[in-house]
């Protein structure tokens, strides 16, 4: 197998997982906008559920394959400070954007400031889907034996997300078609993302652990952020 085709076939299957992914998100922004505003109580239990899955797929789907692959490449010494570097450079990037968001006070209703911050942490989800996914295509037996847990981990938690931006959505008087395109749109995001993953794998395999080290950061930032 030529590294043009072992290439095309990482980016075919983060495509695929991608396109899952956002289909998620699609089928929770569809329920939400369709059916009465979820009791909290609902909701709670949805993202309870969608969080420890996310949590359980940061670690084993992102953070275990990159110290693997980190100790491979440059032996346990190093790879402590750097994979340690790597998680708190993806998590300082997701801290960023939050902050950005919170703005001085005076930001958007609810379902606007949902509607924003949705579409934006689905990028750093979206970079680690495509790297688990891409690395798995390649090879990588320790990602592969984890990129089926961390689709869908994301699939179940995108789908509470599409819900989140649909219902508040729909509380603040939009109709239910804006409720509903607003919520999946906030999932391309995730596709851009997953395949920039992807394309950072094909072209230098040498960056897969610290990506998934930065991608495992940025996740846990999420979950302990907006989860």
């Amino acid at each position: 197998m030529t590294a043009e085709t072992t290439a095309m076939d990482a980016l075919l299957a983060t495509a695929t997982a991608a396109a899952i992914t956002w289909s998620a998100t699609a089928t929770g922004a569809a329920v939400a906008a369709v059916s009465p505003i979820p009791s909290r109580r609902g909701m709670g239990v949805l993202l309870t559920s969608a969080t420890i899955l996310m949590g359980w797929a940061a670690v084993a789907g992102l953070g275990l394959p990159a110290w693997e692959r980190a100790v491979e490449q440059v032996g346990t010494g190093m790879a402590i400070p750097t994979f340690l570097a790597a998680l708190g450079l993806g998590a300082a990037g997701v801290t960023a954007v939050r902050r950005r968001l919170a703005g001085t006070g005076h930001g958007p209703v609810l379902g606007r400031q949902m509607y924003l911050v949705m579409t934006l942490h689905h990028l750093p989800e979206g970079m680690a889907v495509g790297l688990g996914v891409a690395a798995a295509a390649r090879g990588d037996a320790a990602a592969a034996a984890a990129a089926g847990t961390l689709v869908l981990a994301m699939a179940v938690h995108n789908a509470a997300e599409g819900a989140l931006v649909a219902a508040p959505l729909r509380a603040e008087g939009a109709s239910r078609f804006t409720a509903f395109w607003r919520g999946q749109v906030s999932g391309l995001a995730e596709v851009a993302g997953a395949l920039l993953g992807a394309l950072a794998v094909t072209a230098s395999a040498a960056v897969l652990p610290w990506a998934l080290a930065a991608a495992a950061g940025a996740m846990a930032m999420v979950i302990i952020g907006d989860l």
